[in-house]
């Protein structure tokens, strides 16, 4: 079975091959974009916000201490009730705040980079057919619709009226041609032909 087609505009197919070069394009760039937010995501984490919450949590520590220290002196140095002064309290109940929220921010730090490293593995992972398919599918197709639309092209000029034959988009239309050798239907018989009449 002879399959074909009928063209009727090469120029579709170069404008269907710059829409698939586009949507590469496009594609490719979102993919790049959304890897490097990932990236950016990671290095926030792990060298801005990890070294941030480690060195508050030290500070932290050390401002317990010393709030600790100056309630232990204020009660060695207390009047006869032996009573720390309120702000020492204060201070103190303070410290241990901040310290207990240094504590948090640093966990939750620690737990989001481990949450990220395996959502990019799976993200990587879901998106490397897409690669695949961008990096080469496309790329082929791109080139496949380029090279018919030239041997098109070429054929065009070959069929073309100035080469002496029909447009590739039009077509001739059919007609019934008799025989060379056979009479026309509507042509009158020859004397020849005619049968003698009986007298």
């Amino acid at each position: 079975m002879t399959i074909g087609a009928k063209i009727t505009s090469i120029g579709a197919l170069r404008e269907f091959r710059l829409v698939v070069a586009k949507y590469r394009s496009e594609a490719t760039a979102a993919l790049i974009e959304a890897e490097s937010e990932l990236q950016r995501t990671v290095v926030w984490l792990r060298h801005d916000r990890l070294a941030h919450w480690t060195r508050e949590l030290r500070k932290r520590e050390e401002l317990l201490v010393r709030a600790k220290s100056e309630m232990y002196r204020n009660v060695v140095q207390s009047d006869t009730d032996g009573r720390a002064g309120v702000d020492q309290k204060k201070a103190l109940e303070k410290a241990k705040r901040q310290l207990a929220e240094a504590q948090q921010k640093l966990e939750a730090v620690k737990k989001w980079i481990r949450v990220l490293d395996h959502e990019m593995v799976l993200y990587r992972g879901e998106v490397q057919s897409l690669n695949g398919m961008l990096e080469s599918d496309l790329v082929q197709a791109e080139a496949r619709l380029e090279r018919m639309a030239h041997n098109l092209d070429e054929y065009a000029q070959l069929v073309s009226p100035d080469g002496g034959g029909p447009a590739p988009d039009v077509e001739a239309p059919a007609t019934a041609v008799p025989p060379s050798d056979s009479p026309s239907p509507s042509a009158p018989a020859s004397p020849a032909d005619r049968k003698p009449e009986n007298s």
